[in-house]
């Protein structure tokens, strides 16, 4: 009796379902009908549009135009990095360096493990972020620029690229600062520690003290090894402080070129210096200063 009871539950639940089924799809069969209608029915508006030559061109609103915009919106930025290969010279079985930043470690290690493991991720973490920014960096941007089907959304990538890592850099620094003094500070602990484990040590030599020579000897070369360590660390830290800080910079004056020329970066315009002098460049504005392209920015706004 139990199994046909059973058996009657699932053949309702079955049931159930079924129907469930079929009326969903003859809902969305009834939805996409209505869909199709009003895709037709808009498919005739036309939005007139100025060519080149001034010639007015009907385009029609149809689905296959809408999807092409949204297209063209959501990977040109994609087509640009693909199309210039910016940063793709740098790859590694870790993760991209791209808009990360080295964090510091704000405690000290508990254990040997604790602190390879932070070493590990100091030296590996820095030097993925500096060598995809140094990479960055010798991008060739003439080159990048002439090579591009569409000079103005390259450009604005780039910098926006550029901008990304300088930012990211500096985060990278302040905590690579935050990480050194909490290792300078274990040093002079440690400096602290192995100068009265000297002391006691001479004590313990004086007197005929051997096992508090031979224990006092141990404990220095422990306390030395620590040391050695940290300072060694110490010294990772304040190359990996040269290099963020050589590269920002570095970039910092690139960005400022970029985005103070980049009207005529993207026009391919220029300025031509005179044999016979440039001293008429400034009052005639052919040369701006950043002061005044600045100000007379702010004065068309």
């Amino acid at each position: 009796m139990k199994q046909s009871h059973s058996g009657n539950i699932y053949a309702k639940i079955l049931l159930l379902t079924s129907i469930l089924v079929i009326v969903f799809q003859f809902w969305s069969m009834l939805m996409a009908s209505k869909s199709d209608k009003s895709t037709d029915a808009s498919s005739t508006i036309s939005a007139p549009i100025t060519s080149g030559s001034g010639d007015i061109v009907a385009v029609k609103n149809t689905n296959q135009a809408r999807f092409q915009s949204a297209y063209a919106a959501n990977f040109g930025n994609v087509w640009v990095a693909l199309s210039t290969r910016i940063g793709m010279q740098f790859s590694s079985g870790n993760s991209s360096a791209w808009n990360t930043f080295y964090r510091e470690i704000s405690i000290l290690w508990k254990n040997v493990s604790e602190r390879n493991t932070i070493r590990e991720q100091l030296i590996a973490q820095n030097m993925l972020i500096i060598q995809e920014y140094l990479n960055l960096s010798r991008t060739d941007i003439k080159q990048m620029l002439n090579s591009s089907a569409n000079r103005e959304a390259t450009l604005e990538w780039f910098i926006s690229q550029l901008e990304m890592r300088y930012k990211n850099s500096a985060l990278s620094i302040e905590s690579l600062q935050a990480q050194k003094v909490l290792y300078v500070a274990e040093i002079d602990r440690l400096s602290q520690q192995i100068e009265q484990t000297k002391q006691t040590l001479e004590t313990n030599f004086s007197q005929f003290n051997q096992q508090g020579a031979i224990a006092d000897t141990q404990k220095y070369f422990e306390l030395r090894a620590d040391y050695t360590e940290v300072f060694t660390d110490v010294v990772f830290i304040n190359q990996f402080l040269k290099q963020h800080q050589f590269l920002n910079n570095y970039n910092k004056t690139v960005l400022d070129t970029l985005i103070n020329n980049k009207k005529a970066l993207i026009q391919e315009s220029f300025v031509v210096l005179p044999d016979s002098g440039t001293q008429f460049l400034k009052p005639l504005d052919l040369i701006l200063d950043e002061s005044e392209f600045k100000n007379n920015l702010s004065t068309q706004d």
